[in-house]
């Protein structure tokens, strides 16, 4: 996915990251979570699969940090800006929204992973 802004509004409340792994990619607009074993922070694609979106959802929701303000491009290591807080616009999975659903990344086609800018409805809450 290309670079694409998705912060639409309201205070972003940036937190810089730490230095990011210099094979790992991340694009602007890119839903990251903080690995908790390793604490390198990854765009969705990067979650080991878990056995099926619901839980892969759970996981990632746990370790979600923020969305990528800042690319990082192979062989970079300087750290990013992420937003942790605002109003965001994401590529979405034809759904009718209501007031109060719950979003998280989408699954890739196989179904074994995340898409790191495309969000869903949440199945499970828990």
């Amino acid at each position: 996915m290309a670079n694409v802004m998705r912060w639409k509004r309201a205070d972003i409340s940036p937190v810089d990251s730490p230095p990011i792994a210099s094979a790992v990619v991340i694009e602007i607009g890119d839903m990251l979570y903080q690995d908790h074993l390793t604490k390198q922070v990854l765009p969705a694609t990067s979650l080991p699969d878990q056995g099926g979106v619901i839980p892969n959802q759970r996981l990632f929701s746990c370790w979600f940090i923020g969305v990528a303000l800042g690319q990082s491009r192979a062989g970079d290591t300087a750290s990013i800006s992420i937003g942790t807080v605002g109003t965001w616009e994401f590529i979405c999975a034809s759904h009718i929204w209501h007031l109060g659903d719950l979003i998280g990344p989408a699954s890739n086609a196989a179904n074994n992973g995340l898409l790191d800018q495309t969000v869903i409805e949440v199945a499970a809450t828990d």
